[in-house]
C-alpha cells in the first residue's frame, strides 16, 4: 500500500493511489475491449474463429488482473476514509484551539496549517469518490467477464496460455484485441 513517512507517522501516498487508480481503470477498459473482441462459440468450443480459445484464455489473465485490482482499490478506499477522518480530526483541533493563541504570528501559522487541511481533506473527499467510482466501473467488467467464459474452460486459476499461437495468428490475435467496438450500457 503506498505510504510515505512523516512525523513518526505512517500516511498515505496520495499520488501513488492516484498513479494506481489509472492503471486499474485502464486494466478495466483493457478488459471491455477483449470482451467485445471475443468470438462466439458453441456448448463444445466450436467457433469460426481458428484462435477462440486463446481469445478466451487471454480475457482470464486479464480478468484475473482487474479483480486483483479491484482488491486493491477496496483497501485504498478504506485507507482513505481513515485519512479523512485524521484530517478532519485535525482540522478540529486546529479551529478550537486557534481562539487560545495570543499574537498575529502564531495565529498566522494556524490559519495556514488550516487552509493546508482544508485542501487535504477536499483532496481526500474527491480521491475517495473518484475511487468508489473506479470500483463500480471494475465491478461492472467483471460481472460481464464472468458471464463469457469458455465451454469446459475452469474458472478458477485461470492463467494466460501456455505457448502463445504461432505465427502470423499471434498477430492477427493482437490486433482484434486491440480493436475498439462499443461495450454494451
Amino acid at each position: 500500500m503506498p505510504r510515505h513517512a512523516a512525523q513518526g507517522q505512517r500516511r498515505l501516498d496520495l499520488k501513488a493511489v492516484e498513479e494506481y487508480l489509472g492503471r486499474a481503470e485502464q486494466k478495466a477498459e483493457e478488459l471491455w475491449q477483449a470482451l467485445d473482441s471475443l468470438p462466439e462459440v458453441d456448448e463444445e468450443g466450436g467457433s469460426d474463429c481458428p484462435f477462440a480459445k486463446e481469445l478466451y484464455e487471454k480475457k482470464e489473465a486479464l480478468q484475473q488482473e482487474v479483480e486483483t485490482a479491484l482488491h486493491t482499490l477496496k483497501e485504498y478506499s478504506e485507507e482513505v476514509q481513515k485519512e479523512i477522518v485524521r484530517v478532519k480530526g485535525n482540522m478540529v483541533v486546529i479551529s478550537s484551539r486557534e481562539d487560545q493563541l495570543h499574537g498575529d504570528r502564531a495565529r498566522e501559522h494556524f490559519s495556514e496549517a488550516e487552509v493546508k487541511l482544508a485542501a487535504q481533506y477536499k483532496r481526500l473527499l474527491r480521491l475517495r469518490d473518484r475511487i468508489q467510482e473506479v470500483i463500480e466501473k471494475i465491478e461492472d467488467v467483471i460481472r460481464a467477464a464472468r458471464s463469457r467464459v469458455f465451454p469446459g474452460g475452469q474458472r478458477e486459476g485461470a492463467k494466460t496460455p501456455a505457448h502463445p499461437v504461432e505465427g502470423g495468428a499471434d498477430e492477427e490475435l493482437e490486433a482484434l484485441l486491440e480493436l475498439e467496438w462499443d461495450r454494451p450500457s
